[in-house]
């Protein structure tokens, strides 16, 4: 069983941030996908990891308690057409990641962090709703890396 952490409203952030997950910046990976095409899954490579920790980062609506290194920039921007009845599962591999970061379309942010064994498990979404869904994903250290992630889409 997959878990998501609701971690609050999302709130205007403040330039003095630099290094925080801002979602006023642009991802590099950005795609459009109805939920439909996403049902077979969609896998995409992106940068992950950056030099600040959540901790250090003054916003609120944003879980602190996660020492997983974050970029401003978001890792992927996903626009979401024709989500009713669909959940959406986000799975990276099992390489640098350490912490997924979410900002959905309503507005709310969403954090998993590793679980017991070390490893990250799926981010299950079960109402993304349509519309930009920005991901971040941080490292263990400030160093950054690249990596895989799968897109599904998943019945409710």
């Amino acid at each position: 069983m997959f878990a998501a952490m609701m971690c609050g409203a999302a709130v205007a952030l403040p330039l003095s941030a630099a290094a925080c997950p801002n979602p006023e910046h642009s991802s590099v990976v950005r795609f459009t996908e109805s939920g439909v095409n996403l049902r077979r899954g969609k896998i995409v490579r992106l940068n992950a990891g950056g030099t600040s920790t959540l901790a250090e980062c003054p916003q609120a609506g944003v879980v602190r308690d996660n020492d997983a290194y974050f970029t401003d920039a978001p890792s992927l921007e996903l626009e979401l057409v024709g989500m009713m009845g669909l959940g959406l599962q986000i799975t990276p591999d099992q390489g640098c990641a350490n912490s997924i970061l979410v900002l959905t379309p309503d507005g709310q942010w969403y954090n998993r962090g590793p679980g017991l064994n070390g490893y990250l498990p799926a981010l299950m979404l079960s109402r993304p709703g349509t519309g930009e869904l920005k991901v971040w994903v941080g490292t263990k250290s400030p160093e950054r890396c690249r990596l895989r992630m799968e897109v599904l889409t998943i019945r409710r």
